[in-house]
């Protein structure tokens, strides 16, 4: 639902915090290529992405879209960039609203700092 791809797709279906990025904790890594998602698309247009998430399970999207990847001769140059800008994993959903509040907040203030 979060990247816009059906599960049916990319295969990913375990209801878990994923394992680390060395063992094979990303999209790509289960089904051994490159799955573009909607933070492709969004970065790819010019549009910063990001997420507050409040369950590590969703880590795996950080893992997959969040982190430079190593270049291999099957990916292309626009999959090896970062497409997801920002990644706030919080412990409680107090936490996750304090976090958002402010990131808005600075967000709001760098836009009228910048007209």
């Amino acid at each position: 639902m979060i990247t816009g791809v059906a599960a049916i797709e990319h295969r990913w279906i375990k209801n878990e915090d994923p394992p680390g990025v060395r063992h094979g904790g990303t999209i790509h890594d289960q089904l051994g290529r490159y799955l573009p998602s909607v933070f492709d698309v969004a970065h790819d247009a010019g549009v910063s992405t990001g997420m507050f998430v409040g369950k590590p399970k969703f880590w795996l999207l950080q893992q997959s879209y969040g982190h430079t990847r190593v270049a291999n001769p099957v990916t292309r140059e626009s999959e090896r960039k970062s497409k997801l800008d920002l990644f706030v994993l919080a412990e409680s959903e107090s936490a996750l609203v304090d976090q958002l509040i402010a990131r808005l907040a600075r967000a709001g203030a760098d836009s009228k700092a910048h007209t």
